[in-house]
Formats: structure tokens, C-alpha cells, sequence
């Protein structure tokens, strides 16, 4: 990579950039109204109200999810650690995440409707690949340390004629 002309910055016209301003504002100040509302809606539910007037009064959409796993896409909310972690960290008796998350469809209320334990079975097949994937986890790690040991212990040279 080479230098090839130098542009000093300079600043933009008023003119120029006014539309663009007044749009980040408009979404900024979107984006704090909604961010206050689903915290006052996070709020009111967990002193008990119902969501569906809570959602009634705001004109929100309460929507259920199917039941999904830890490291599932969660439908409609995206694929997201904090979120998963949101819906698996509710506890039972309170039901519902006391912070309002940022989805990349907008703020959203987690609440636990239902939680479902494996079945046996599951458990049993699931085992099974889990201790497959170990193994070749660890076989994984011997290997890498194999290859770095064969690296520490030798010259490595690069013969050109070889490379297109």
C-alpha cells in the first residue's frame, strides 16, 4: 500500500449536512422515547399488572415464541447471547426480565411463559452427541499441539518457485 495524494478534511456546509442531522436526531430521540416506554411497561409488569393491557394501552404487539433451545434463534427476536440469556436467567415465580432489550426489530419485554426440561430420551440421544463432540474437541486440542511442537522444533522455509 502507497500513498498516493494526501486530501486535508474540511468541514461541511450547514446546507449539506442539515437533512442528515435533523434525521439522526429524529431517530435518536425515537429510539429514547421507545427505550422509556418499555422501561415503564418493564415496570408495571413486574408489580403484576397484566400484559395484555399493558401491551392494550400501548399499542404493542404481545407475541409467544415457540418454545426454543439455549443456542436456538429465537423467532421474530433474532439470534442474539443477551437475549438467550434473558429468557433462560428468568426466574419462574417472577416471570418476567426486569431490563428492556434492544432487538434488531426494536425493544422487547422477555417474560417466561413456559420452560420445558428434556425428556429422557432427549437426554439420552443428546448425550451421546455431546460426548462425540468432546472427543473430538480434545482430539481437536491434541492435534493443534502436536502441529505446534512440530513447528517449535523445525525450520519452516517457503520455496517461492512453488507459489503461482
Amino acid at each position: 500500500i502507497r500513498v498516493l495524494e494526501k486530501i486535508t478534511p474540511q468541514p461541511l456546509a450547514l446546507e449539506d449536512v442539515k437533512g442528515r442531522i435533523i434525521q439522526e436526531l429524529i431517530s435518536k430521540k425515537q429510539k429514547e422515547a421507545a427505550q422509556k416506554s418499555v422501561l415503564e411497561l418493564v415496570e408495571k409488569a413486574g408489580k403484576g399488572e397484566p400484559l395484555e393491557a399493558l401491551a392494550k394501552n400501548v399499542d404493542a404487539k404481545l407475541e409467544s415464541t415457540r418454545l426454543f433451545k439455549r443456542n436456538e434463534q429465537i423467532t421474530k427476536l433474532g439470534n442474539s447471547a443477551e437475549l438467550s440469556d434473558a429468557a433462560f436467567g428468568i426466574e419462574k415465580e417472577k416471570g418476567i426480565y426486569p431490563k428492556a432489550l434492544e432487538t434488531s426489530k426494536g425493544y422487547a419485554l422477555v417474560c417466561l411463559k413456559e420452560k420445558l426440561k428434556p425428556s429422557e430420551e432427549d437426554f439420552e440421544s443428546h448425550l451421546k452427541e455431546t460426548k462425540n463432540q468432546l472427543a473430538w474437541m480434545k482430539q481437536g486440542r491434541y492435534f493443534q499441539a502436536w502441529v505446534e511442537d512440530l513447528k517449535s522444533k523445525n525450520k519452516i522455509e517457503i520455496n517461492e518457485t512453488f507459489i503461482n
